[in-house]
């Protein structure tokens, strides 16, 4: 067994710009009917089996990008509240653009063309943008979509390498107010594929509990009551209290299922392409930043080991998160006074 680590609490939301925007960024155009956004949807996806699915699972954690000097890195899978959605929008497209032989194979290189000195680099830019959209068109061997949860989502995450020997003494505590998976039908069933915990399927609820106060009902909801949700803890991370209360009846944690390349059922086409694009760059942000908190704990990450990194996560209740953290989240005044940090409740009243 490796030594142990004492990791910090690290409360990460929105610390850099740049990550802030990939997992905070709402699209306004293409709104679909009222109708169609006030009921519960669910993506038509092809079936799988599990087999299948652990083999895509291991082929897209070779997944990797290049740097602005060109070199090639992997994805740190278990940096888990940044970058969620650009994160999830890339597995997605690395299971869109698979082969129907994917054991013992590797994903192309993405590459890079941001901060790159040269004078080719909008050309590039052009031709990858072209790519990306001629590719997402494509009818897929393998079908993937998205599942997105808001709520007051906080978790201890513990982490392991690539031998299973834990590598964190303390857990690393995270909240957010919202977070983007991948889904696939496997076996006729909706499972979850989270790279930060391994290569097998998860079933929906035992993902979503992972993320959550224990007890708390997180309900599949319309894409209209998502928003309202997503608005109501977003703000109120960010701000202290929400800008507008939730209505009464409605669930203070709400999941969707959307097809692939969505986040919601409002996402264009022009929006995907721009984020796809910002994959390479923002993942490599992404990388470097969590070599870097392993490193200040006393852990010498190999940029090649980040995608073996795994954890395990326990969902932290409310009042946890206030006695802990308290004296520095202003939100936990409102909390209390809304008495949501006593006991599980889940509707609002």
């Amino acid at each position: 067994m490796k030594k142990k680590l004492k990791l910090k609490s690290y409360i990460l939301i929105g610390l850099l710009p740049l990550l802030q925007t990939s997992c905070m960024l709402k699209s306004e155009s293409q709104v679909k009917s009222e109708e169609l956004l006030s009921e519960i949807q669910n993506p038509n996806l092809k079936s799988i089996n599990r087999e299948t699915f652990i083999n895509l699972a291991e082929y897209s954690r070779k997944q990797v990008v290049t740097d602005s000097e060109g070199e090639v890195n992997p994805i740190a899978w278990s940096m888990i509240n940044q970058s969620c959605q650009n994160r999830a929008l890339g597995l997605e497209f690395t299971i869109h653009t698979a082969g129907p032989e994917i054991e013992n194979r590797s994903p192309e290189i993405w590459e890079n063309y941001q901060n790159r000195d040269d004078v080719s680099v909008p050309d590039a830019i052009k031709e990858e943008k072209n790519r990306i959209e001629q590719e997402v068109q494509k009818k897929p061997i393998f079908e993937s979509g998205s599942i997105n949860v808001a709520g007051p989502l906080a978790t201890n995450q513990t982490l392991f390498d690539s031998q299973k020997n834990q590598i964190s003494k303390e857990p690393i505590f995270f909240y957010w107010p919202y977070h983007h998976g991948v889904i696939m039908n496997v076996d006729e069933e909706y499972k979850v594929m989270d790279l930060s915990v391994g290569d097998e399927p998860i079933a929906v609820n035992d993902w979503l509990q992972s993320f959550l106060p224990e007890g708390m009902n997180c309900p599949q909801v319309s894409q209209n009551t998502y928003d309202l949700i997503w608005n109501y803890w977003n703000t109120t991370f960010q701000f202290g209290k929400p800008f507008v209360e939730l209505p009464e009846g409605t669930p203070y944690c709400g999941y969707t299922l959307s097809e692939r390349f969505r986040f919601d059922w409002k996402m264009d086409k022009e929006l995907l392409v721009s984020q796809l694009h910002l994959f390479p760059f923002t993942m490599n942000v992404q990388t470097k930043g969590f070599q870097t908190i392993l490193r200040q704990a006393g852990y010498d990450l190999k940029l090649k080991d980040a995608a073996t990194i795994t954890s395990t996560y326990e969902g932290s209740s409310l009042k946890g998160l206030c006695e802990r953290n308290g004296h520095r989240l202003n939100f936990c005044t409102y909390l209390k006074e809304a008495g949501l940090t006593e006991g599980n409740v889940s509707i609002k009243e």
